[in-house]
């Protein structure tokens, strides 16, 4: 049964988790062989209890064998969903930049944001927004149509991040939590993007690659609006995020919120 158990895992599971996951069983399956050796029967008189202690011991060297397995199968299945917003369109100058506040167009976008997480159910569990006042503006309204109290951690670094200085800041995100938003600037969100997908090669490092949608990767890499959304499906923990360690399964401009389709693409 162990053995049609990993050949139905092992195509999902990355190589390093495999390679993991192939320590963690070789421990196990040494402690069972020491357990045999150790729990040989003894020459004795009666059946005493030798055959219990035996027993006992295979018992416990097995219990370490299904654990380590169960350590693999949970690490390799976890999968997180990485939503990165640009902020809504901000007035023109006339106060510094950080405290240019929403236009017009970027108040009525904003609300769309909200609207467009919740019926794609994409309702975060944590939210990382940047100090920028048309950033915390944008979160702010679409908050309230997204209609759900979620904590929010508003990051003066997000200001002014470049894409590494954002996977450092997301790397700190509450493991727990299973989709994350981002409120950020442009040109970061959009290369960040295109950084975890594994489509081009930037300062944090890694390799082109990466499946996706020719058309959805020409549209973002040309083009990021205000207000637009990008969602990233992460395999693994937050704490190990990097370059090419997730999948583009969505793109939405603010224009394409109100036609009923989400944009997402996942398969």
């Amino acid at each position: 049964m162990l053995g049609i158990a990993g050949s139905r895992l092992g195509a999902a599971v990355p190589a390093h988790v495999r390679l993991a996951g192939f320590g963690l069983l070789m421990l196990a399956l040494a402690a069972t062989m020491t357990a045999r050796r150790r729990s040989r029967p003894r020459r004795t008189t009666g059946a005493g209890f030798p055959a219990l202690a035996r027993g006992y011991r295979l018992l416990q060297g097995r219990h370490l064998l299904y654990r380590a397995w169960d350590t693999v199968a949970m690490t390799s299945g976890q999968r997180r969903r990485l939503v990165l917003v640009r902020h809504a369109e901000a007035a023109g100058p006339g106060v510094p930049d950080h405290d240019r506040p929403l236009a017009r167009r970027g108040r009525r976008d904003a609300p769309a944001v909200g609207r467009w997480l919740r019926d794609a159910h994409c309702v975060p569990d944590q939210v990382l927004c940047s100090t920028a006042r048309r950033a915390r503006e944008t979160w702010q309204l679409a908050a309230v149509a997204l209609g759900a109290a979620v904590p929010v951690i508003f990051d003066h670094d997000i200001y002014s991040a470049s894409p590494a200085g954002l996977i450092g800041i997301i790397r700190g995100a509450p493991s727990a939590a299973g989709t994350v938003v981002v409120v950020g600037h442009d040109p970061a969100v959009r290369v960040l993007a295109l950084v975890l997908a594994g489509t081009v090669t930037d300062a944090v490092g890694g390799s082109p690659g990466g499946a996706l949608a020719p058309d959805v990767l020409d549209r973002m890499r040309a083009r990021f609006p205000a207000a637009a959304i990008a969602v990233l499906e992460v395999s693994g923990p937050w704490a190990q995020l990097g370059p090419g360690r997730a999948r583009l399964t969505g793109f939405v401009t603010p224009g394409e919120m109100g036609t009923g389709g989400t944009g997402m693409r996942v398969s």
